[in-house]
């Protein structure tokens, strides 16, 4: 089992409209938005409803919440799913029904019920219940993101093989009920998976956070080590790496005990390097780890901060984001623009000092922060689609300022430089 394939994507914006088309008379829909995604002109009765459509998508991008919810106007959320876990990996089970009918004071009422099949054809204690939306207000043909998610994973005594997930949502208002089956392949190990013949370490890590594969995660150390650029950069430049990491780790527990126990067996200087430096920074609070790297490295380690003084206290931000997708590296980015934005142009300022004091003054060093944050939400916006997506929705919110809202479109407009012919 190669855990790098069995994912596929969701476009939810696609996927409904594509639906509510064929379904369509003219002028009866209307793009509206990512959770209003399309609806009748006209509303229907509660009669008129004739089927209740939903999907079940098996997913280990556990950032789905925030797909889903930060997905500014306009924009269809896009989910990866899978088909495929290792042995005591999480999987989060998304329930998304739409098409669901509203009472008279435009609430819907649905619930869900799960039951899982192992392997050998027998259940695990169903779930029944579960809340999608309880008496939550809601527009015709609106998306609903569930109000629980469902969590699974594997333990020791599960077999590895097939696991069905049957669902039925019940929608109270229309007095419907409507069920689907997924199935998810359980591999009977989570060890580390060879690489991939061309396996580039720069584009698994940009890439990641759209088709998460964690088992890669260890064996990407030696190719990281064998590229001179990762191999020889000093600890205080690897900030993207130690935020990228420290995700993962949290994301998926397991792996930090099968690091510990890979670090002895690493013969190659700068792989070790590398799992040192990362293992330090992951375990930095951990006062039972004895810390491989010497004291004076360890000083130049960057470290979180709201009031970031150096760029690998930003890039930490970025390796979390490449991590997971999620939307909290972009706001807090965001909040340091916006914070060191009263010192915007106190760098040019200082070099055209004559005589320049002996140490920086602060002001100096955000306003250079500040240059590299614009910078960086610059190019990653162009890069990734989810980063710009997450941008304009925070320039479309209503306590932004005016100064910072000017500041995202300058960004979200960032082209990258063309080379001179």
């Amino acid at each position: 089992m190669t855990h790098e394939r069995g994912f596929s994507e969701f476009d939810l914006g696609r996927i409904l409209w594509d639906k509510l088309r064929m379904k369509s008379q003219p002028f009866g829909w209307l793009v509206m938005s990512w959770a209003v995604l399309a609806f009748t002109a006209v509303a229907q009765e509660p009669s008129a409803w004739k089927e209740l459509e939903f999907e079940v998508l098996p997913s280990v991008q556990y950032a789905h919440e925030d797909i889903f919810r930060r997905t500014p106007s306009g924009l269809g959320p896009v989910f990866t799913a899978t088909r495929e876990i290792a042995q005591g990996q999480r999987l989060d089970i998304l329930v998304l029904p739409r098409d669901c009918a509203i009472d008279d004071e435009e609430m819907v009422d649905v619930t869900y019920d799960l039951l899982i099949r192992r392997p050998d054809g027998s259940q695990m204690e169903p779930k029944v219940g579960l809340e999608v939306a309880l008496r939550r207000k809601a527009f015709p043909g609106m998306i609903l993101f569930p109000g629980q998610l469902v969590r699974f994973s594997t333990g020791p005594d599960d077999p590895p093989g097939e696991y069905l997930f049957e669902v039925t949502v019940h929608d109270k208002v229309g007095g419907r009920s409507a069920t689907k089956n997924v199935a998810v392949m359980v591999g009977g190990s989570n060890e580390p998976l060879p690489l991939p013949e061309g396996f580039d370490p720069a584009r698994w890590i940009a890439h990641y956070y759209l088709n998460p594969t964690p088992r890669f995660a260890i064996p990407a150390f030696a190719a990281m080590s064998r590229i001179p650029q990762i191999a020889n950069r000093a600890v205080d430049g690897h900030g993207a790496l130690l935020g990228f990491y420290e995700q993962i780790l949290a994301d998926n527990p397991w792996l930090l005990t099968q690091l510990k126990a890979h670090l002895p067996t690493v013969t190659h200087e700068a792989e070790r390097r590398l799992v040192n430096t990362v293992l330090a920074y992951v375990l930095r609070d951990d006062r039972e780890f004895r810390n491989p790297l010497p004291r004076a490295v360890r000083r130049q380690m960057p470290v979180p901060s709201a009031e970031p003084m150096s760029g690998g206290q930003l890039d930490l931000q970025w390796g979390r984001f490449l991590a997971g997708g999620r939307f909290e590296p972009i706001r807090a980015l965001v909040a340091v623009a916006e914070a060191y934005l009263p010192h915007r142009g106190e760098l040019e300022r200082f070099k055209q000092l004559e005589t320049k004091p002996k140490v920086t003054p602060p002001e100096v060093l955000k306003a250079a922060i500040l240059n590299s944050a614009l910078w960086s939400l610059g190019s990653n916006a162009h890069q990734h689609k989810r980063v710009r997506d997450y941008l304009t929705g925070i320039m479309e919110a209503v306590d932004i300022s005016e100064a910072m809202e000017q500041v995202l479109r300058d960004v979200l407009a960032w082209k990258p430089a063309v080379p001179n012919a």
